[in-house]
């Protein structure tokens, strides 16, 4: 099963079928590959959020969960900026925004998707490369009992499809080249995913390059 299964099976089916769950980051970049990322996470209050890394959100005030995310985030060349936890109407709404030095020097890091390798070149204009590791093995996807299938299919139906995320990188330039879903404002390469869309597979490329 997946890294992403394995992330998001302990949030609970009950809380899942509550209501979706949106995680969205937002990298953005300077001319010199320096930059910011922010993420931000909607989901029901009562999720208990466990991650393989390590990295857990508790049921707990604003306070304890950013000094999770300080510890989990903080080193060399990358640093927390700011983290806000919010409970409205039964959802809590965290968001946090890490800047670095060099857009490499988040390779390794697991910002609650997987962890990702990025390669910045600039070649007449920034070029960059991420791979998000899914770790996906093949034991979720070769068992085709008939109650396997079945749970398959309801997870996908129920739960998978309400799990929706969404990657932007801002470029300092116009955007020449990608295999985003779209790109808006000529400068912004944006890509979109449910759960349901990486099951099954064990990496996610995102590829674009400015001019």
């Amino acid at each position: 099963m997946s890294r992403l299964l394995r992330v998001f099976g302990v949030l609970g089916l009950a809380a899942l079928l509550a209501g979706c769950v949106d995680y969205r980051q937002r990298i953005v970049l300077q001319p010199d590959g320096s930059g910011t990322v922010e993420v931000r996470l909607d989901a029901p209050k009562d999720v208990n959020w466990e991650m393989n890394s390590g990295l857990r959100l508790p049921k707990g005030d604003e306070e304890e969960i950013c000094a999770e995310i300080e510890k989990r985030y903080s080193r060399p060349h990358v640093r927390v900026e700011s983290c806000e936890v919010r409970v409205v109407d039964n959802r809590r709404k965290t968001r946090f925004t890490l800047s670095f030095d060099n857009l490499e020097d988040l390779s390794g890091l697991d910002l609650m998707t997987g962890k990702c390798t990025f390669q910045l070149r600039r070649n007449g204009g920034l070029e960059v490369r991420r791979v998000i590791d899914l770790d996906d093995s093949s034991d979720w996807e070769s068992d085709d009992t008939g109650f396997a299938k079945w749970v398959k299919e309801r997870l996908d139906e129920d739960v998978f499809s309400k799990i929706h995320f969404r990657f932007e990188i801002v470029f300092p330039e116009r955007v020449e080249e990608t295999n985003a879903d779209w790109v808006r404002g000529k400068k912004v390469a944006v890509w979109r995913y449910t759960l349901a869309d990486l099951v099954g597979r064990g990496k996610v490329i995102q590829f674009a390059a400015g001019k």
